[in-house]
């Protein structure tokens, strides 16, 4: 019980080393339940996503970002939610006047992300379990076989992958559909699925409507639908996106989020 109390009083904080101590310290399997954000999450430690949420070390400039970003009355769209990390940070940050969106077609993930929100009663956010992509339809989403417990599907056909049937719309038909005229923040984390997001928010693209992307730049997975982290990066900037902090381009191989503005 001591160990868990070191864990929630740590979980806000973030410094180097701080996974490697707390796996040292605890035995990470089952459920456990955890404070996000001002929200009761139950998490499954064995799988590694909600591990580091539990710990307090998932991808912590990322969150810097959007803690920086979004403000009372915002909107944010999630993009590959998860279990609803992003979604309840989001959630925290625009308040009851703010509205949040988060797409998530992994059944397994969705329960979690959709029990966290009715349990929390967050008003502001609405969770859907679908994918997004260039057109509505179906498709399939791609589970691996393996014994890896990173729970991160893809859309993308993989040889080793267990199909599994979804629902797709697009980002312009759900941002009419959402009542958004602006969104100040999208999240993308699709696993090489961006682009055909992007093709499916066209006119959201070209009438200035998401003000900020917050996305993954996964070059191994982007060159599967024939794109690559040059690409992605370049279909963005011809958008008018650019860079929140000065970085240079994402390079080839690589796996990595960007924060992109609309200037």
């Amino acid at each position: 019980m001591v160990r868990e109390a070191v864990v929630e009083v740590l979980r806000p904080f973030y410094f180097r080393g701080k996974g490697r101590l707390m796996r040292n310290l605890l035995r990470l399997d089952g459920e456990r339940t955890a404070d996000v954000f001002g929200y009761r999450m139950r998490l499954d430690v064995s799988e590694y996503i909600q591990q580091q949420v539990y710990l307090g070390t998932f991808e912590p400039r990322e969150t810097q970002w959007v803690r920086r970003w979004l403000a009372p009355g915002m909107s944010f769209v999630d993009v590959g939610a998860n279990v609803g990390y992003f979604t309840l940070l989001a959630s925290s940050l625009v308040g009851p006047t703010g509205r949040v969106f988060a797409c998530e077609p992994s059944t397994q993930a969705f329960q979690r992300l959709e029990a966290t929100l009715r349990e929390n009663r967050v008003t502001q956010a609405r969770a859907f379990p679908f994918a997004l992509g260039s057109e509505p339809g179906e498709l399939h989403l791609y589970f691996t076989t393996g014994v890896s417990q990173n729970h991160t599907p893809s859309m993308i056909p993989q040889p080793d992958g267990r199909p599994f049937p979804v629902t797709v719309r697009t980002l312009d038909d759900c941002l009419d559909e959402w009542g958004l005229e602006q969104v100040d923040l999208v999240k993308l984390d699709v696993e090489g699925f961006e682009p055909r997001i992007l093709q499916g928010a066209t006119k959201a693209l070209f009438t200035g409507r998401i003000r900020a992307l917050m996305c993954e730049f996964n070059d191994v997975w982007l060159r599967r639908v024939g794109s690559s982290n040059a690409a992605l990066y370049a279909l963005l900037r011809a958008h008018g996106f650019r860079e929140l902090e000065h970085r240079s381009a994402p390079q080839p191989g690589t796996v990595e989020n960007r924060f992109l503005v609309r200037a």
